[in-house]
């Protein structure tokens, strides 16, 4: 089902597809297809209802985030392709 590359225009939601691809392989123990590595953003998209791009919150998605997320800049909860997220336990820092 992920061989052949989406056909589209839109290049963020081609890497955001890419992403999903990648880690959805990663996780089950899959090959890559070779087009995935092909789509990498320029900036930073945040994708999920949980994802803002700014302090601690932002932090978190980052620290918590499959690692494919980092190659193609497209970053999701690890909840979102069924990974338990470490977030759930976390508290935000002290303030002074």
């Amino acid at each position: 089902m992920t061989a052949d590359e989406p056909a589209g225009d839109d290049a963020a939601d081609l890497c955001r597809i890419a992403a999903v691809v990648h880690e959805l392989c990663d996780r089950d123990g899959v090959a890559v297809p070779e087009w995935v590595f092909a789509h990498r953003s320029e900036v930073d998209i945040a994708w999920g209802r949980r994802c803002v791009m700014e302090g601690f919150v932002w932090e978190q998605t980052l620290a918590d985030a499959p690692e494919a997320c980092s190659f193609h800049r497209v970053w999701f909860d690890r909840e979102f392709v069924g990974y338990p997220s470490p977030r759930r336990s976390r508290q935000p820092p002290a303030v002074p």
